[in-house]
C-alpha cells in the first residue's frame, strides 16, 4: 500500500495558499549558480583588467609630467619612477627602482634629513627647495613636495615625492641680482665719478707742470713720474668701472704690449703662490696693437690663473711674447683671423693638462672642471670674448699629464712703430685763443698754466651763463671753445647749443666725468667736435684741441 504523503513528498511541496512548486526546482537553482560563476569571475577579472587599464593610464599620465615623480616605501626604497624622473635626473625606471632615494640623489637637505622627515610624519606633507646630483653629476635645485602615503587601514606605507625643476629660474634669478648690483655699482661710481676725476685731473695737471718745471736726472723727477704713474692708473680704473656699469663699448687705442705684459707679470709673481715660478720672456721688435689695456690684462690674469690652478704642486709657469705671421690655408688658429702679422701672448704650464673632450669646451660658459668652491667657469670665457672683440684669437693646446699652452693672437697695430707712451710723446702745440669754461676754480687754474704753456692765449670762466655772455658779446674773439658739461645752471651740451646758434662753424671740445645725459654720439650729433672723459691730461686735452680745429 502506497502511502500518499511519501508520494507528494517525493513529487513536491505545498506552497502558502495550496500551490504546489515542483522538487525539479532545486536541480535548476544548482545549475542557475553553476551558470553564475563563471560570470562572477568574468566580472571580477574584468574588473581587474579596467583597474589594471586606469592604473597604467595614470601612469602614462604621470610620465607626461615634466616634473620628476616618484614613490619610496618608509626606508627610503623606491617603488615608482616617472617618465619625467628619468628625463631629470638621468637614471631608467629599472636603475632606480630598488635605491635609496636620497643617497642616489645625494640629496642636499636646507636643513637634515631627519629633520625634514619629522616635519612630514607631523604634518603629512613637506615642501621646500633640495639640490640633487643627477646622473651625469650635474647638480639641480628643485622645488619638492612630499606627501605621506596611506594604506587602507590609514596606517603610512610610504612617501610620494615631486620635483620641479628650478636651476634655470635660479640661474636667471642670479644673473638679474648681479645686473642690479651691477646697476647699483654703476649708480654710485656715477655719484662720485664727477668729483673724484676732478680731484685727479687737478694731481695729474700739477704733476706734469711739476716735471717740467724739474730736472730730468733730478730724485725728484722720479717721485713725480710715480706719482703720475699712480693717478693714471687711478683715472683708468674709475673709468673702467663706469664703461663696465654701464655695459658700454670700451676705448681701445694703439698701445704698446710689452710694458703692459711686463706689469702683469710683477702682478702675477707678488699674487700667484710662491712655489709657482713665473717666468717671462719677450722675444718682439714690433709691439704695437689696438687694444684696451685693462682688458688686455685681465685676459694675461685670467689664464695665468687658470694655468695655476693646473699646478697644485707647483711648477713652472711660462709667458711669452712673441711675433707671427699668418698665411691663410696654413694652420690657422681661428678661422675668422685675417693673414697679416700678429703679436702672441703665449701662457704655458706643465700641470695636469686637459682630454681632448675637456680642450674642446673650455671656452663655453660656466663649463668647469673644478669643484663648487674654485670657479664659476667664466674666466676663459670672458678671456674669449676680450680676445674676439679685439679682432684676435685663442687657441689651447693640451694633453693630460703634460701641461697646457694657450696662445693669444693680436692683430699688429698698422702703420709705422710709434713711441706711443706719454713720456716720449710732446704735446701739440697753438697759437689760437680758448674759452675754458668749468665750475672747478683749480681745474680751470690748471687748464690756464697748462694751455698758456703750449702756446694758446686762454681765458677762463666758472659758469655757463657767464661764458656764454662774454661769447655773445665777442663771438669772433675765439677760435675754441672748451666746456665741462655737468655745472649748475646750465648743461655743458646746451651751452654748446647755444653758442653754435651764435657761430656754427665753432670748434668746442665737451669734458664730462660722469653723465647719464651725454655720450660721444649725442655730442657729436649737437656738433660738438671732441668728447673728453676727465680727467684730463695735459697730452690728451692738447690733441683734442688740434683735432677739433683741423676740422674746421
Amino acid at each position: 500500500m502506497v502511502k500518499r504523503g511519501k508520494t507528494e513528498g517525493t513529487l513536491g511541496k505545498r506552497e502558502k495558499g495550496g500551490l504546489r512548486r515542483p522538487d525539479t526546482e532545486l536541480p535548476l537553482l544548482a545549475l542557475d549558480r553553476a551558470e553564475e560563476a563563471p560570470r562572477a569571475r568574468n566580472d571580477s577579472e574584468l574588473q581587474e583588467r579596467e583597474a589594471t587599464a586606469e592604473l597604467q593610464s595614470q601612469v602614462e599620465l604621470l610620465d607626461l609630467s615634466r616634473d620628476a615623480i616618484l614613490s619610496r616605501d618608509l626606508l627610503g626604497r623606491i617603488v615608482f619612477w616617472s617618465g619625467g624622473a628619468e628625463r631629470l635626473f638621468g637614471w631608467t625606471r629599472d636603475q632606480a627602482v630598488g635605491q635609496v632615494s636620497h643617497d642616489l640623489l645625494q640629496t642636499r637637505f636646507p636643513g637634515s634629513l631627519d629633520e625634514t622627515t619629522r616635519g612630514l610624519f607631523e604634518s603629512g606633507f613637506w615642501e621646500g627647495e633640495l639640490r640633487h646630483r643627477t646622473k651625469n653629476g650635474t647638480e639641480i635645485v628643485a622645488s619638492s613636495r612630499w606627501a605621506i602615503r596611506r594604506g587602507s587601514g590609514g596606517h603610512p606605507i610610504g612617501v610620494m615625492e615631486a620635483h620641479t625643476d628650478l636651476t634655470a629660474q635660479r640661474f636667471l634669478e642670479g644673473q638679474l641680482r648681479q645686473a642690479q648690483k651691477m646697476e647699483a655699482i654703476g649708480v654710485l661710481a656715477g655719484g662720485i665719478a664727477h668729483d673724484f676725476n676732478n680731484v685727479l685731473g687737478a694731481i695729474i695737471g700739477n704733476t706734469e707742470m711739476a716735471l717740467d718745471e724739474t730736472p730730468v736726472d733730478s730724485p725728484v723727477a722720479y717721485r713725480l713720474a710715480q706719482v703720475l704713474k699712480a693717478t693714471i692708473r687711478a683715472r683708468d680704473l674709475t673709468r673702467e668701472i663706469l664703461t663696465f656699469s654701464r655695459r658700454s663699448e670700451k676705448e681701445r687705442k694703439p698701445m704698446r704690449l710689452t710694458p703692459l705684459v711686463k706689469e702683469t707679470h710683477k702682478l702675477l709673481r707678488a699674487s700667484l703662490p710662491a712655489f709657482l715660478d713665473v717666468r717671462l720672456d719677450v722675444r718682439v721688435s714690433d709691439d704695437i696693437v689696438t687694444g684696451n689695456a685693462s682688458d688686455l690684462q685681465q685676459v694675461i690674469m685670467n689664464l695665468a690663473t687658470n694655468s695655476a690652478q693646473a699646478m697644485p704642486d707647483g711648477g713652472p709657469l711660462e709667458i711669452e711674447v712673441t711675433e707671427a705671421l699668418l698665411v691663410r690655408g696654413e694652420g690657422m688658429p681661428d678661422p675668422d683671423l685675417r693673414p697679416g702679422p700678429y703679436l702672441v701672448i703665449g701662457v704655458r704650464d706643465r700641470g695636469t693638462g686637459m682630454e681632448e673632450s675637456v680642450r674642446r669646451r673650455v671656452f663655453e660658459p660656466f663649463f668647469t672642471t673644478k669643484g663648487e668652491a674654485e670657479g664659476t667657469g667664466l674666466g676663459l670665457t670672458v678671456a674669449y670674448g676680450i680676445i674676439k672683440n679685439h679682432e684676435g684669437a685663442i687657441a689651447v693646446e693640451s694633453e693630460p699629464g703634460n701641461g697646457s699652452l694657450f696662445r693669444v693672437f693680436l692683430p699688429k697695430a698698422e702703420g709705422a712703430v710709434r713711441a706711443l707712451t706719454a713720456e716720449s710723446r710732446k704735446a701739440p702745440r697753438g697759437k689760437e685763443t680758448i674759452l675754458f669754461v668749468d665750475d672747478e676754480e683749480s681745474l680751470t687754474q690748471l687748464a690756464e698754466g697748462m694751455l698758456s704753456r703750449l702756446g694758446y692765449t686762454v681765458i677762463t670762466r666758472m659758469n655757463a651763463s657767464a661764458a656764454l655772455e662774454l661769447f655773445c658779446a665777442q663771438p669772433d674773439t675765439f677760435d675754441i671753445v672748451i666746456t665741462d658739461q655737468t655745472m649748475p645752471g646750465m648743461t655743458g651740451i646746451t651751452l654748446a647749443k647755444r653758442l653754435l646758434k651764435v657761430r656754427p662753424d665753432l670748434p668746442i671740445v665737451l669734458c664730462t666725468g660722469y653723465s647719464d645725459s651725454v655720450s660721444q654720439a649725442s655730442a657729436k650729433t649737437a656738433g660738438v667736435r671732441e668728447f673728453l672723459m676727465k680727467p684730463l691730461g695735459r697730452q690728451d686735452l692738447a690733441e683734442a684741441v688740434r683735432r677739433a680745429l683741423r676740422k674746421e
